[in-house]
């Protein structure tokens, strides 16, 4: 063998030995993820099928009890998964699966009796109640969605009190198992509680989301304009500059000078606005039927527009509230007030 060729095979050998040393890739990683999700999915739902047949054996109690376990084991685990998919959210999704095996359990123990007097009845509600589970252990990874969510807990609701319902028409001597399936129609309406706190919290983080974008979206057309504040010189004479006289003086010390703007009207409202001032004629008959005659239309969020006084909480508001309103604002007018409104802030 030549030394090139015994060069070539370390070499290659070299590589082999790096790429099997390598970290894996995210795209591996999340396969893996995905797999190892499923596995555990396929074992809750095998076991807590089982825990709900068993659990109506007198002789199978114990492996119905240790269906039980393992079930609570893989909701613990898928949990903790979809918290590193999903975030916090997914902790109340696992609350929301375990609440469904206690439904389950409670269910079943008062249906054993039921399926020795009306055994149809009680299969078909078990297997809506298996298949609810079998949702909502898919369900935990998923952030939003909560319309199916509502949906399965008012079929669970409505199961559990069907089959109160016929347990009671069955004039039973043990009231107890009419009790265990009234108690699986209360944490069904927890359920329901929760899932609605879910939906109120989902729909604030949308519309914040929504409007975070819609701000976005207004302010990246426009560019930050840097300005300087003059402040009139309260000092002594400056070495080598001397003040000029004016003719005509605009200023009378104690003697207030009345401001006059040409062209400065609005509907006869004597007050200056510096902002108004910096409209043309346009610009100022939009911005008074807008905000402060309101032709278009009351804005409840925005305060009222004080012509002559400090508006800054108008700006302000204009711009978080923007999204609302956006159609009624030209284009003109809306980039001339956030260019007022940032020398405001």
């Amino acid at each position: 063998m030549s030394k090139v060729n015994q060069e070539n095979m370390e070499r290659s050998a070299a590589n082999e030995n790096a790429a099997s040393n390598a970290p894996e890739t995210p795209a591996k990683q999340k396969k893996g993820a995905v797999v190892v999700r499923w596995i555990n999915y396929v074992i809750g739902l095998a076991f807590v099928i089982v825990a709900m047949y068993s659990l109506t054996q007198p002789s199978m109690q114990m492996v119905g009890i240790v269906g039980l376990v393992v079930t609570a084991i893989s909701v613990a685990l898928a949990t903790c998964l979809a918290v590193a998919a999903i975030g916090k959210t997914a902790w109340l999704n696992g609350l929301q699966v375990l609440l469904t095996v206690v439904y389950a359990i409670l269910f079943v123990t008062a249906g054993a009796v039921l399926s020795d007097l009306n055994g149809l009845i009680f299969l078909i509600l078990a297997v809506v109640v298996a298949l609810v589970i079998a949702i909502g252990l898919v369900r935990i990874y998923a952030d939003r969605a909560y319309a199916s969510d509502l949906v399965r807990y008012i079929l669970e609701l409505i199961v559990a009190l069907v089959l109160a319902v016929v347990l009671v028409l069955e004039k039973l001597d043990d009231n107890k198992y009419q009790i265990f399936a009234l108690v699986a129609a209360a944490v069904t309406i927890l359920q329901l509680i929760l899932v609605a706190a879910q939906i109120k919290a989902s729909s604030k983080k949308e519309v914040a989301e929504a409007r975070e974008a819609t701000e976005k979206e207004v302010t990246s057309g426009f560019t930050v304009e840097e300005y300087a504040v003059a402040y009139p010189y309260e000092g002594g004479p400056v070495a080598g500059v001397e003040m000029a006289q004016e003719v005509n003086p605009t200023y009378t010390p104690g003697k207030v000078q009345p401001v006059a703007t040409a062209g400065y009207d609005f509907y006869n409202c004597k007050s200056f606005d510096p902002f108004i001032a910096t409209l043309d004629n346009e610009e100022r008959n939009q911005f008074t039927e807008l905000f402060i005659l309101k032709y278009k239309g009351v804005m409840p969020e925005i305060p009222d527009y004080e012509v002559g006084g400090d508006n800054r909480e108008f700006f302000r508001k204009v711009f978080i509230y923007l999204g609302q309103y956006r159609d009624r604002i030209p284009n003109g007018l809306l980039t001339k007030m956030y260019n007022f409104s940032v020398k405001l802030s």
